[in-house]
């Protein structure tokens, strides 16, 4: 498959809220809405909107999420994973994931740098599930907005709204923990092969979820959920699984790896499929034909999935280019963001380079 490189501009970034100013570092999570291209980093509260400009894509404008939707915290991340448009809405997820505290390569004290291993928490923004209403401005850009008329019939109302959490749990979070092959994952960080959010695609009214971890013998899951709207303006979980479950759940056969990242493609879901925990590996995308009106078979096996592109990692290296957001452009390219790229990819000050993969 043809790939080309493209720039990513991110001068214009900058501010309070911004946890991390170098931004390009920690790339995690994209999508698109007419010429512009929606970014996040994973150690964030917010996002960013790009333009098309002849280099690639730059102009960059920042949106705090505490502008939309009421916070639980205004200093702690995100964790933002995974984005989608569903042409009204800009949805947006948290991984959901506990993290572990980790070594400090710099720490002279074996003792207290095992310690530290000890250490699980769980910021509270990362139990994050909303969408924003995401629309053109009288100049043709879109921006987002706590509420606006939807454009399908304005005499309805686009309203931003989250799904129903505390500091440590999401409704989602709560649904999954009698689960029978998540419920001893939800208390395990991301980074152990824990449960980790890394993916989401918007189809319809179904929303659908990549898990980066857990993978269970070699099959890695993907969630389904629908929502609605309570009296407390409040996003809830629709009952759409068997027996009254909240969440459909789908096995798929990705040769060991996990879900990095989604993206749909008209019926079809695109998945970014990458090494699970700290590992470093291969990457895949792969087809899911006809997702939006599946029959709920929840085995997805590896003859039902369609190999578009493999993305090599050069085994010389760990933990650099980590392919972690996806979007399909409009002339059919796949634009693939790196988490943690390598210097090569480093442009300048504040940008980075993406790669394209032509379909």
């Amino acid at each position: 498959m043809k790939k080309s490189k493209v720039l990513i501009d991110l001068t214009g970034a900058m501010g309070d809220h911004l946890i991390d100013k170098d931004l390009r570092n920690g790339l995690s999570a994209a999508t698109r809405s007419g010429n512009y291209l929606w970014v996040a980093g994973d150690e964030q509260i917010s996002i960013q909107r790009l333009e098309k400009t002849e280099e690639g894509w730059g102009n960059c404008t920042t949106f705090h999420l505490g502008d939309y939707i009421e916070l639980v915290s205004q200093i702690d991340e995100a964790d933002v994973e995974g984005m989608d448009f569903d042409g009204r809405y800009l949805w947006i997820t948290g991984s959901h994931s506990l993290k572990r505290c980790n070594i400090s390569k710099k720490t002279d004290d074996p003792e207290k740098a095992v310690r530290k291993l000890t250490k699980v928490s769980m910021d509270p923004n990362r139990v994050l599930l909303l969408r924003i209403p995401c629309q053109p401005n009288e100049k043709g850009e879109y921006v987002l907005s706590k509420s606006c008329p939807d454009p399908e019939d304005p005499t309805k109302t686009l309203t931003a709204a989250k799904l129903k959490h505390g500091k440590k749990k999401s409704q989602l979070s709560k649904a999954l923990k009698n689960d029978e092959h998540l419920k001893d994952y939800m208390k395990i960080p991301g980074k152990d092969n824990g449960f980790d959010i890394e993916g989401m695609a918007a189809i319809g009214e179904r929303v659908f979820l990549g898990l980066r971890g857990p993978v269970l013998r070699g099959w890695a899951i993907v969630l389904e959920i629908q929502t609605e709207l309570d009296e407390n303006h409040e996003l809830v979980l629709k009952e759409i699984g068997r027996n009254g479950l909240k969440y459909n759940k789908f096995f798929m056969q990705l040769h060991g790896m996990g879900v990095r990242e989604m993206a749909t493609d008209g019926n079809d879901l695109l998945i970014l499929a990458g090494p699970t925990m700290d590992l470093d590996g291969t990457m895949a995308i792969y087809r899911w034909k006809n997702a939006a009106t599946h029959d709920e078979k929840p085995l997805i096996t590896r003859q039902e999935l369609e190999e578009i592109a493999t993305i090599p990692h050069k085994s010389n290296t760990h933990g650099i280019n980590k392919a972690e957001g996806m979007v399909l452009l409009e002339d059919r390219g796949l634009l693939v963001l790196y988490d943690s790229p390598g210097k090569e990819r480093l442009m300048g000050e504040h940008a980075v380079m993406a790669d394209v993969f032509h379909l």
